[in-house]
């Protein structure tokens, strides 16, 4: 199923397998709500209420996010939307997606350390590394035939592309520069049936090497076959 310049083509025996377990173990495919990133954030701002004593209703505005620009706190608080200092309400739009689960180094915290305090601050999370669709439509932009190309003969470290064994998309391109944080818990993250190989881990490994380092491990996995894929 896959073509010759890639790298999933060159990797033995398989590339993604079936894992009936429920575990968020490295390597597993699983589908969330992915923020769509912007340069710059954007964020939610309280503009004021019809009844001043009426917390119900209020009206918002959606603003980019500057850095450089100090918080403001509203006129008329909103009981929902608390503004605590330093702090704003970010806004993103998101989508359902395909992702790839990076790191899952998380130990449970001993009941004692944390005893009285948020459980926010210790939640244990799973780092992901999105997908998203190289598909062309009327109501998406898609990738160009030509940088796909290039991302599946490895030219870019924080590109990876790959045939996700899941409905949708035929080809898709996996963002390094995009992982994220999501928490460990069954309303946040759907399981699938699909885990990456031991050898495709190993070429995970090295890529993410390549991404954080810009070198690639030169006696790994990666590093054959981004040679081999150039000869072909």
């Amino acid at each position: 199923m896959y073509p010759e310049d890639c790298v999933q083509y060159l990797v033995e025996p398989t590339w993604w397998e079936k894992d009936q377990g429920k575990d968020l173990r490295r390597g597993r495919l699983v589908r969330t709500y992915i923020p769509i990133s912007d340069q710059v954030p954007n964020k939610l701002t309280v503009v004021g209420r019809d009844n001043p004593r009426d917390h119900n209703t209020a009206y918002f505005k959606i603003e980019p996010s500057r850095i450089h620009q100090k918080a403001k706190k509203p006129g008329l608080p909103v009981a929902a939307t608390p503004q605590f200092e330093n702090e704003e309400f970010g806004v993103y739009r998101v989508k359902k997606r395909p992702a790839i689960i990076i790191a899952d180094g998380s130990e449970e915290v001993p009941a004692e350390l944390i005893r009285g305090k948020s459980k926010r601050h210790t939640s244990p999370m799973v780092l992901l590394a999105p997908s998203f669709g190289c598909d062309e439509g009327q109501k998406r932009d898609g990738y160009s035939q030509a940088f796909v190309d290039r991302v599946r003969r490895c030219n870019f470290p924080q590109f990876f592309w790959d045939r996700v064994p899941l409905p949708g998309a035929k080809e898709s391109i996996i963002r390094f520069d995009q992982i994220q944080p999501m928490g460990k818990h069954q309303d946040a993250i759907e399981i699938t049936e699909y885990c990456l190989s031991r050898e495709a881990l190993e070429v995970l490994d090295d890529w993410l090497y390549w991404y954080c380092f810009e070198t690639v491990p030169e006696d790994g996995v990666l590093a054959m076959v981004r040679e081999a894929v150039a000869l072909s």
